[in-house]
């Protein structure tokens, strides 16, 4: 499945604009692939099918469309762009999993994720210094023990649940 980013506009509320926007700026440098003339895709900007087409096109997977609607939530957090894709990033196939009935049920428990900046706490991903550190949490009362002054606690089964229904039906969930 692989969608326009007039899709994900509609069923995320990021425009196509503010994804080119940020595309340019390098905040998703991991989301997307470009549609070729033949109709496959290629992560590779420089594909030499590319040559000769004037505009080149994004489209987006499931993953990636999940991946902007975790980010809208931390977007809604205070957190910026580049940091909310980060953690999200993290996040994505656990939510997923809760949302697929027949999902990888590995992935639900522990359901706590927490993010907080790099240079605060323990930096168990190796994030650089200007990024968030993200570590699922096994219990709430272990996280004072990782974490420093500031962080994001994330639910990824109250992410799932917090899903517009439309963009849940359009992932084929239900």
């Amino acid at each position: 499945m692989t969608l326009s980013p007039s899709e994900v506009a509609t069923l995320v509320g990021f425009s196509p604009d503010v994804l080119r926007d940020w595309r340019r700026r390098g905040f998703l440098n991991d989301l997307g692939k470009l549609l070729l003339p033949n109709g496959k895709t290629t992560d590779d900007p420089n594909h030499p099918d590319l040559a000769n087409v004037g505009r080149q096109t994004w489209v987006y997977s499931k993953g990636d469309l999940l991946a902007f609607a975790i980010a809208k939530h931390a977007i809604e957090l205070g957190v910026g762009i580049e940091i909310a894709i980060e953690i999200s990033d993290h996040v994505v196939p656990h939510v997923d999993a809760w949302l697929d009935p027949k999902g990888r049920k590995n992935y639900r428990e522990p359901r706590w994720f927490a993010a907080w900046p790099s240079t605060e706490g323990l930096n168990p991903t190796g994030a650089d210094h200007d990024h968030f550190a993200v570590a699922r949490v096994s219990s709430l009362e272990r996280l004072a023990e990782v974490m420093g002054s500031k962080a994001i606690i994330l639910d990824t089964k109250k992410l799932a649940e917090a899903m517009p229904a439309a963009l849940v039906e359009k992932l084929g969930y239900r």
